[in-house]
């Protein structure tokens, strides 16, 4: 959890010249959890979850292109659109993974992080 509340990509708005730098570090994301899961017999459950970050982050990469290019000119209305969805997406998918895993393991999540786990129900939401 510490790698992940270090990369800005997942809580920060990016400025728009950063586009090469948010795909850079979905990649050091997807290669420090490839890591985690080639040097540590972590279990099936969460094998299972790191893995599902780990494929979050590759589309987010295949989305994006090598430098970012799949947005389009990140200073157009549509190429910020592109990330803008592309990070959405990203962010959701790892805040649920990241809710599962401090749930599970009763890990604290650093504030910064803590902005991409999805709401907690309410006690009256009959969904709930």
């Amino acid at each position: 959890m510490d790698f992940l509340e270090e990369r800005k990509l997942l809580f920060l708005d990016p400025h728009v010249d950063d586009v090469e730098r948010c795909v850079r570090s979905a990649l050091e994301i997807r290669a420090f959890i490839a890591e985690q899961l080639e040097q540590h017999d972590v279990g099936r459950e969460l094998s299972v979850t790191l893995k599902s970050m780990r494929a979050a982050c590759r589309r987010f990469v295949e989305v994006a292109g090598p430098r970012g290019e799949g947005f389009g000119s990140p200073t157009s209305v549509v190429g910020a659109r592109r990330l803008g969805l592309a990070l959405g997406d990203l962010r959701s998918q790892m805040g649920f993974y990241v809710a599962a895993m401090a749930t599970q393991y009763l890990i604290e999540i650093d504030d910064d992080l803590s902005v991409i786990l999805p709401p907690r129900p309410h006690d009256q939401d009959e969904d709930a």
